[in-house]
Protein backbone atom coordinates (compact mmCIF):
# COMPACT_ATOMS: atom_id res chain seq x y z
CA UNK A 1 0.00 0.00 0.00
CA UNK A 2 2.59 2.35 0.46
CA UNK A 3 4.10 1.94 -2.96
CA UNK A 4 0.12 2.99 -4.21
CA UNK A 5 0.47 5.78 -1.62
CA UNK A 6 4.10 7.10 -2.93
CA UNK A 7 2.03 7.51 -6.50
CA UNK A 8 -0.92 8.77 -5.32
CA UNK A 9 -0.40 11.97 -4.23
CA UNK A 10 -0.75 15.19 -6.62
CA UNK A 11 1.66 17.80 -8.02
CA UNK A 12 0.71 20.97 -6.09
CA UNK A 13 -1.33 19.46 -3.82
CA UNK A 14 -4.32 21.04 -4.92
CA UNK A 15 -6.72 18.01 -5.31
CA UNK A 16 -5.99 18.16 -1.30
CA UNK A 17 -7.47 21.18 -1.14
CA UNK A 18 -10.87 20.68 -3.04
CA UNK A 19 -13.87 20.55 -0.40
CA UNK A 20 -15.84 17.55 -1.06
CA UNK A 21 -19.20 18.07 -1.27
CA UNK A 22 -21.81 16.97 0.87
CA UNK A 23 -23.13 13.69 1.00
CA UNK A 24 -26.57 15.35 1.09
CA UNK A 25 -26.25 16.32 -2.12
CA UNK A 26 -26.11 12.29 -3.43
CA UNK A 27 -29.52 10.56 -4.34
CA UNK A 28 -30.41 8.65 -1.31
CA UNK A 29 -30.44 5.98 -0.19
CA UNK A 30 -28.59 3.20 -2.08
CA UNK A 31 -25.85 0.50 -1.51
CA UNK A 32 -23.90 -0.55 -4.04
CA UNK A 33 -20.73 -2.87 -4.49
CA UNK A 34 -17.85 -2.25 -6.62
CA UNK A 35 -14.59 -3.60 -8.10
CA UNK A 36 -11.53 -1.53 -7.57
CA UNK A 37 -8.42 -1.96 -9.72
CA UNK A 38 -5.16 0.43 -8.70
CA UNK A 39 -2.88 0.48 -11.17
CA UNK A 40 0.85 2.13 -10.84
CA UNK A 41 3.28 1.33 -13.11
CA UNK A 42 4.73 -2.37 -12.21
CA UNK A 43 1.63 -3.33 -9.86
CA UNK A 44 -1.88 -3.80 -9.83
CA UNK A 45 -3.83 -4.34 -6.81
CA UNK A 46 -7.90 -5.76 -7.11
CA UNK A 47 -10.06 -4.44 -4.51
CA UNK A 48 -13.49 -4.55 -3.57
CA UNK A 49 -16.06 -2.15 -2.03
CA UNK A 50 -19.06 -1.72 -0.32
CA UNK A 51 -20.30 1.78 -0.86
CA UNK A 52 -23.39 3.53 0.80
CA UNK A 53 -25.79 6.43 0.98
CA UNK A 54 -28.28 6.46 3.79
CA UNK A 55 -29.10 9.73 6.27
CA UNK A 56 -26.84 11.92 4.47
CA UNK A 57 -23.94 9.82 4.86
CA UNK A 58 -21.43 8.59 2.38
CA UNK A 59 -19.96 5.47 3.58
CA UNK A 60 -17.49 3.38 1.86
CA UNK A 61 -16.05 0.62 3.12
CA UNK A 62 -12.92 -1.05 1.03
CA UNK A 63 -11.69 -4.75 1.44
CA UNK A 64 -8.53 -6.59 0.36
CA UNK A 65 -8.41 -9.37 -2.75
CA UNK A 66 -9.26 -12.06 0.27
CA UNK A 67 -12.59 -10.10 1.34
CA UNK A 68 -10.56 -8.36 5.03
CA UNK A 69 -11.57 -4.94 5.50
CA UNK A 70 -8.94 -1.97 4.76
CA UNK A 71 -10.33 0.45 5.22
CA UNK A 72 -13.94 2.70 6.05
CA UNK A 73 -14.54 6.11 4.78
CA UNK A 74 -17.37 8.17 6.15
CA UNK A 75 -18.07 11.54 4.55
CA UNK A 76 -21.21 13.58 5.39
CA UNK A 77 -19.47 17.22 5.23
CA UNK A 78 -16.19 18.90 5.22
CA UNK A 79 -13.13 16.15 5.52
CA UNK A 80 -13.76 12.50 5.72
CA UNK A 81 -13.41 10.31 8.65
CA UNK A 82 -10.83 7.35 7.60
CA UNK A 83 -10.25 4.20 9.82
CA UNK A 84 -7.77 2.33 8.16
CA UNK A 85 -3.98 1.07 9.20
CA UNK A 86 -1.22 3.27 9.55
CA UNK A 87 0.11 2.47 6.00
CA UNK A 88 -3.14 3.09 4.13
CA UNK A 89 -2.45 6.25 1.89
CA UNK A 90 -5.08 8.61 2.66
CA UNK A 91 -4.40 10.22 -0.62
CA UNK A 92 -5.97 6.88 -1.83
CA UNK A 93 -9.32 7.80 0.51
CA UNK A 94 -10.06 11.42 -1.28
CA UNK A 95 -9.47 9.85 -4.85
CA UNK A 96 -11.65 7.60 -4.18
CA UNK A 97 -14.34 9.66 -2.65
CA UNK A 98 -13.80 11.86 -5.99
CA UNK A 99 -14.49 9.67 -8.35
CA UNK A 100 -17.58 8.53 -6.44
CA UNK A 101 -18.95 12.02 -6.16
CA UNK A 102 -17.46 12.73 -9.90
CA UNK A 103 -19.86 9.67 -11.07
CA UNK A 104 -23.01 10.16 -9.07
CA UNK A 105 -23.59 14.20 -8.86
CA UNK A 106 -24.20 15.96 -11.56
CA UNK A 107 -21.49 19.07 -12.51
CA UNK A 108 -23.89 21.78 -11.50
CA UNK A 109 -24.54 20.05 -8.31
CA UNK A 110 -20.58 20.83 -6.98
CA UNK A 111 -20.36 23.91 -4.63
CA UNK A 112 -17.28 25.30 -5.02
CA UNK A 113 -15.88 28.27 -2.14
CA UNK A 114 -12.40 29.07 -3.86
CA UNK A 115 -12.60 30.05 -8.13
CA UNK A 116 -10.93 28.56 -10.38
CA UNK A 117 -12.81 25.00 -10.03
CA UNK A 118 -14.27 23.50 -12.87
CA UNK A 119 -16.23 20.09 -13.74
CA UNK A 120 -16.66 19.71 -17.19
CA UNK A 121 -19.06 16.85 -18.51
CA UNK A 122 -19.07 15.21 -22.23
CA UNK A 123 -21.01 12.09 -22.99
CA UNK A 124 -18.58 9.34 -21.77
CA UNK A 125 -16.11 11.99 -19.90
CA UNK A 126 -15.75 14.09 -16.81
CA UNK A 127 -13.17 16.52 -15.46
CA UNK A 128 -12.52 18.35 -12.42
CA UNK A 129 -9.83 20.96 -13.50
CA UNK A 130 -8.46 24.07 -11.21
CA UNK A 131 -7.75 27.35 -13.11
CA UNK A 132 -8.54 25.11 -16.78
CA UNK A 133 -5.76 22.81 -15.54
CA UNK A 134 -7.13 19.25 -15.69
CA UNK A 135 -6.58 17.33 -12.50
CA UNK A 136 -8.74 14.12 -12.94
CA UNK A 137 -10.46 12.83 -15.50
CA UNK A 138 -13.41 10.04 -15.42
CA UNK A 139 -13.68 7.73 -18.43
CA UNK A 140 -16.66 5.89 -18.97
CA UNK A 141 -15.95 2.57 -20.83
CA UNK A 142 -17.58 2.74 -24.55
CA UNK A 143 -19.81 -0.21 -23.76
CA UNK A 144 -20.20 -0.54 -20.11
CA UNK A 145 -21.52 2.78 -17.81
CA UNK A 146 -21.01 0.70 -14.69
CA UNK A 147 -17.37 0.68 -15.67
CA UNK A 148 -15.11 3.71 -15.17
CA UNK A 149 -11.74 4.90 -14.97
CA UNK A 150 -10.21 7.79 -13.09
CA UNK A 151 -6.75 9.18 -14.18
CA UNK A 152 -5.18 11.98 -12.35
CA UNK A 153 -2.91 14.32 -13.84
CA UNK A 154 0.65 14.22 -13.94
CA UNK A 155 0.70 10.75 -12.48
CA UNK A 156 0.82 7.01 -13.93
CA UNK A 157 -2.30 5.98 -11.15
CA UNK A 158 -5.24 4.94 -12.27
CA UNK A 159 -8.65 3.72 -10.53
CA UNK A 160 -10.94 1.12 -12.56
CA UNK A 161 -14.24 1.08 -11.00
CA UNK A 162 -16.59 -1.25 -12.33
CA UNK A 163 -20.04 -1.00 -10.14
CA UNK A 164 -21.10 -5.14 -9.80
CA UNK A 165 -24.63 -4.46 -8.05
CA UNK A 166 -26.56 -1.98 -6.80
CA UNK A 167 -30.00 -2.07 -4.41
CA UNK A 168 -31.82 0.98 -3.00
CA UNK A 169 -31.88 0.94 0.61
Amino acid sequence: MLALGACASLHGARLEQLPLPAASQLPCCWQAEEKVEISVPGRDLLLTAAVAVQEDTLTVVVFDPIGRRMATLIHTEGEPQVLAPPDWPPELSRQLLIGLYLHHLNPDQWVFSEEGWTIASDPGLRTLSYHQRQLVKLQYSAHDLAERTLLFNGHSLSVRLTTLSRADL
